[in-house]
């Protein structure tokens, strides 16, 4: 990628998660003066400061956190400080989307434009994903019998495109002293009410498929880890639907082969954490940060709306998680089992993990 271009190459590198700045672009070319005009304005110092947190914390977890319990990956369910790294990524490069696409439509720039440098960049990133968790290209050419697909970089390289694609075909630049709609304290969403009925639908798909979809030899709904749990009765079970999907449309040895419930719970079955079903949770994270954006741009200087928005949006998030938990508990009658299982599951990205990591940055933020 250095040789064909060395500047695109570490522009994508350095801001592959997106520009906290107000006004910073997502690549490509601007208008005469733009980037004067970018490179004299101040950057959003919150979410600055936000991402410096989270690489803090990954560059920590990653070197052994200390051997902190909670500064270890949770082997399936549970939730601990090093499963809430990935999540406000996603948030972050959410929130970035959202500012930097308004600044460019703003400065005159065409949406397809935009679009061609949004596929591109997230093909160069889905490309530098394969290449980082396929390390055996330095024995000589990738083989692609055993390629692992799925991975981290990939995963924000998908979620980058639908959610940066969904805004600019919906987007409306925030205007300056004006409100998009004849309800100021809502003009932050209902102008954009497509994008959420986009979103709605494609998380009732991810529950249609999580819990309805006939997986060969397991229970519908099954959320476990396979091997040893649920008593052993599902060995072959690992991640259920998730899982499936990704068998069956990536192929067994196209997906990671040791998971971390291999230790506790004795798994045969391959399973990546970052498979396909779980893309589409990554994507609401994304929304949600690029609603947190817009909140940034239509409250402008209104820190008191700013905050308020924010606490307001957390409460919600977590009451629809504990709805989430209590409904399936009251259909299934198995208190504990469903409740643990759709509590916090990190490995599968589920529906009650994004809603608590979403209030949880919102704090930070």
């Amino acid at each position: 990628f250095r040789k064909m271009d060395p500047r695109e190459t570490d522009r994508l590198i350095n801001s592959e998660l997106g520009s906290p700045s107000r006004t910073d672009s997502i690549g490509g070319e601007f208008p005469i003066g733009a980037w004067n005009t970018a490179s004299s304005l101040p950057r959003l110092r919150s979410l600055d400061t936000f991402r410096g947190l989270a690489l803090t914390v990954m560059v920590f977890v990653n070197y052994g956190g200390g051997k902190y319990w909670f500064f270890k990956h949770q082997s399936w369910n549970g939730l601990t400080i090093a499963d809430l790294v990935f999540p406000w990524f996603v948030f972050i490069m959410g929130t970035s989307v959202s500012l930097s696409l308004s600044a460019m439509l703003r400065r005159g720039c065409s949406k397809w434009q935009l679009l061609g440098k949004v596929l591109w960049r997230s093909l160069l990133l889905f490309l530098i994903g394969l290449i980082v968790i396929n390390p055996n290209y330095c024995l000589g050419p990738l083989s692609l019998d055993n390629l692992r697909i799925p991975g981290v970089l990939q995963r924000l390289a998908c979620t980058y495109f639908v959610v940066a694609t969904l805004e600019l075909f919906f987007a409306k630049p925030a205007p300056e002293n004006s409100t998009l709609t004849s309800y100021p304290a809502l003009q932050d969403i209902l102008p954009y009410w497509p994008q959420w009925l986009f979103m709605l639908a494609l998380e009732g798909l991810w529950l249609c498929l999580t819990f309805f979809l006939s997986v060969p030899g397991c229970p519908k709904g099954y959320l476990g880890p396979g091997g040893i749990g649920s008593f052993g009765n599902f060995p072959n079970c690992t991640g259920g639907a998730a899982a499936y999907i990704d068998h069956l449309l990536l192929g067994g040895k196209h997906i990671y082969q040791h998971p971390s419930s291999n230790v506790l719970y004795h798994t045969t079955v391959p399973f990546d954490p970052e498979g396909i079903l779980g893309t589409i949770n990554s994507v609401l994270m994304a929304f949600l940060g690029l609603q947190g954006g817009k909140i940034l741009l239509f409250y402008k200087d209104q820190h008191k709306q700013i905050i308020l928005r924010f606490c307001v949006w957390s409460i919600i998030m977590v009451s629809y998680k504990y709805c989430l938990v209590y409904t399936i508990f009251i259909n299934s009658f198995k208190l504990f089992v469903v409740f643990w299982q759709i509590w916090l599951k990190r490995n599968e990205y589920f529906l009650s993990y994004n809603k608590l990591n979403f209030s949880s940055l919102k704090d930070h933020t």
